[in-house]
């Protein structure tokens, strides 16, 4: 995420915003229901960066946390987490607090058997999906996932 702009200490409090994960990834996760069907939730690992940590550390804060944010409310600066579908695959994400400026870096993938699937730039008008199979050296063209690009009915009923 490219956090400078992010300027309402409630964001930064998971007490207020229960974070990132819930309050953004959230979103991914269900699309995830799309690629793999339901997760195992006892497969499910994470892990994090604090603010506390080393690489937890931000240089351009546009508000004083410090001033705003106990310590122990504050968000983690880098989240990852792992699971496994009841079908088999393998879904990941990652979410980090970490850029500059306001454009996001977003991706969600899937792996499973001869297949993976990366959805890059969600939050952007063109958000891409990448599909590579056994058979290929490297990653198939992206399909384009614009809205302004889609048919009538896919346009109505995946992006309103």
């Amino acid at each position: 995420m490219a956090y400078e702009f992010a300027t309402k200490p409630a964001w930064w409090n998971k007490v207020i915003s229960c974070g990132p994960i819930v309050e953004q990834a959230t979103h991914l996760a269900s699309l995830s229901l799309l690629f793999g069907g339901a997760a195992r939730l006892k497969s499910v690992r994470t892990h994090t960066v604090e603010h506390s940590d080393a690489p937890g550390k931000l240089s351009k804060l546009g508000f004083d946390e410090e001033a705003t944010v106990v310590p122990e409310s504050r968000i983690p600066r880098y989240t990852s987490a792992v699971w496994k579908y009841k079908a088999g695959a393998v879904g990941s994400l990652t979410h980090v607090v970490g850029l500059h400026g306001n454009t996001y870096d977003t991706e969600f993938e899937v792996i499973c058997d001869g297949t993976t699937f990366r959805l890059v730039d969600m939050y952007t008008s063109t958000p891409r999906l990448f599909i590579r199979q056994s058979d290929q050296s490297s990653e198939g063209a992206s399909l384009s996932l614009s809205p302004a690009r889609a048919s009538p009915s896919l346009r109505s009923s995946t992006f309103e």
